[in-house]
């Protein structure tokens, strides 16, 4: 009690709980306290990767690098395209043969052209060499200022799918605080992917979750299909993508961004709905938050919700309540 009062005084964070060891739950809360604990000291000392910096134009998620180490401690680490891609296989390397085979074994693969999957392959072990050589927790990467001239094929989507399924968090268009955050979430909830919110279902009350070429690919129900998505948009070669629809469950929708005083974590439980529909070669998932969509969507924008967010499977609801609450920011419930 003392010590909590202490604590208390001096604006620390803690996390508390009591009971009997043999005739309570206290140890099935106190791991659930852990496990709140670690996302938090994951989060702190992670390291983010960004190739091609800031994304111009998508305020909602902008931080500089100084404000994100001072305020959360996450560190960023900048490269440039060229020195990634640099570190590319040879064509004929057994690495890339053995990911090759790894590739259809793992994935549903159709008519995909052999050079489009070799190249996407070859970028992916760049970037999975990139990763291991700084000890990366997270990466984001920056689509809109990639090129041919960047000594990039294509745009990596796949490796970035293939990495959460690894446990390394991502997030795209140079956004290094979601990146950060789905690193640590997956630190203890493996179960975790980077997602977007993309347009409502009126009549079933869902909103459909989606993104151009990423998802944790660990998380789609039934195989995953690989297949070439045309990027007319981006002067660079098509890239094989793993597409798939999330899998049903129940889960927990997390944002977190900046706020005119800090930051603000937003939390809604959601069920992920399986459902039939003719989306063809689309990453997708629906899911059905617990009140309708037009209040959800509503509360989601005035509590300042940015549209990078984190899908994270089981019942962590409190849990991570409670990783809003040693961060000490704003919590907001939907």
């Amino acid at each position: 009690q003392d010590m909590c009062n202490v604590l208390l005084r001096n604006k620390k964070s803690f996390l508390i709980v009591a009971g009997h060891l043999s005739e309570s739950d206290l140890m099935e809360r106190m791991v659930k306290k852990i496990n709140s604990s670690m996302i938090y000291s994951s989060l702190v000392i992670a390291n983010v990767g960004s190739l091609g910096g800031p994304f111009y134009g998508m305020g909602d998620f902008f931080i500089t690098e100084d404000k994100l180490i001072n305020d959360l401690g996450i560190k960023t680490i900048e490269s440039s395209f060229i020195d990634v891609a640099n570190m590319m296989p040879d064509k004929n390397s057994k690495l890339l043969k053995d990911e090759i085979k790894s590739d259809f074994s793992y994935f549903d693969i159709n008519n995909l052209d052999s050079d489009i999957h070799l190249n996407s392959i070859r970028i992916g072990l760049a970037i999975r060499s990139w990763v291991e050589k700084n000890n990366l927790d997270a990466f984001t990467i920056n689509f809109a200022n990639l090129s041919l001239e960047s000594g990039f094929p294509t745009v990596p989507f796949l490796e970035a799918s293939k990495s959460m399924a690894r446990g390394i968090g991502y997030a795209g268009e140079g956004d290094v605080l979601t990146a950060g955050i789905v690193g640590a979430l997956m630190k203890v909830y493996p179960e975790t992917s980077f997602t977007e919110m993309f347009c409502p279902d009126w009549n079933e009350n869902l909103i459909l979750l989606s993104h151009m070429g990423e998802l944790n690919i660990s998380l789609t129900s039934g195989k995953p299909k690989l297949i070439c998505k045309s990027l007319p948009f981006i002067n660079i070669g098509d890239p094989a993508v793993a597409i798939g629809q999330f899998r049903e469950g129940e889960a927990v929708l997390v944002n977190f961004s900046p706020s005119i005083d800090g930051y603000t974590l937003i939390l809604s439980r959601v069920d992920l709905i399986d459902l039939k529909h003719d989306l063809k070669d689309s990453i997708t998932g629906w899911i059905k938050p617990k009140v309708a969509i037009d209040d959800f969507l509503e509360e989601y924008s005035k509590s300042g919700g940015s549209h990078h967010c984190s899908i994270v499977y089981g019942n962590v609801y409190n849990e991570l309540l409670d990783f809003g609450r040693i961060l000490g920011c704003k919590v907001i419930e939907i």
